[in-house]
């Protein structure tokens, strides 16, 4: 991953202003008081959405860490229906509600663009599995292929291009590629 420590994460970064603001709002606005389960829930949903992303990261597993994503998106979501009920009960006016709701998109969006960067990372290096013939439930006969892998490009009609010298290991970057050609998600062996 391209980040060494979780406070480098954009998206971390913006829950943590996100939970900051829910915290100062649900802690300094009276009409919280008379509500002190909802902002007690205001406030954990907040925390756990900053928490999720940095417990996730610290596994240092890509697809840990892109469930840790998609769950710290479902507690965005979560947090914007609360903010609807702090609405309707009149703890939060219209202008903080706008306001915590642009912080929760912003989040959103920073956070699914990390999602959609680490889906292509995966699927980038992605190696094949090959099962082995007989029971295809059998996983203890699998065994990955290692050798010299390049990506295969496709055009138009889903045919595989070929590069044009047969023995090129790595496929130029995608911003090179023609617009007609486009990178399959599959990898083939070259030696």
């Amino acid at each position: 991953m391209a980040f060494k420590r979780f406070e480098d994460i954009i998206a971390w970064q913006q829950a943590r202003s996100l939970a900051s603001e829910i915290l100062a709002i649900t802690s300094s606005l009276d009409a919280f008081k008379k509500e002190p389960e909802l902002s007690k829930k205001l406030q954990g949903v907040s925390l756990e959405l900053q928490g999720v992303i940095a417990r996730s990261f610290a596994s240092k597993d890509p697809q840990r860490f892109l469930e840790g994503l998609k769950a710290s998106q479902c507690y965005a979501e979560e947090l914007r229906a609360l903010l609807y009920i702090a609405a309707d009960r009149e703890c939060i006016n219209l202008r903080i509600f706008e306001r915590i709701t642009r912080s929760i998109q912003n989040c959103s969006r920073k956070t699914q663009e990390l999602i959609t960067y680490i889906k292509r990372q995966l699927k980038s290096t992605r190696v094949r599995t090959h099962q082995p013939q007989g029971n295809p439930t059998d996983q203890q006969g699998a065994q990955t292929t290692t050798g010299t892998f390049r990506k295969v490009m496709v055009n138009a009609d889903g045919k595989a291009v070929r590069p044009p010298n047969a023995q090129q290991a790595a496929a130029p970057p995608p911003q090179q590629l023609p617009p007609e050609i486009e990178e399959s998600g599959e990898m083939e062996r070259v030696d």
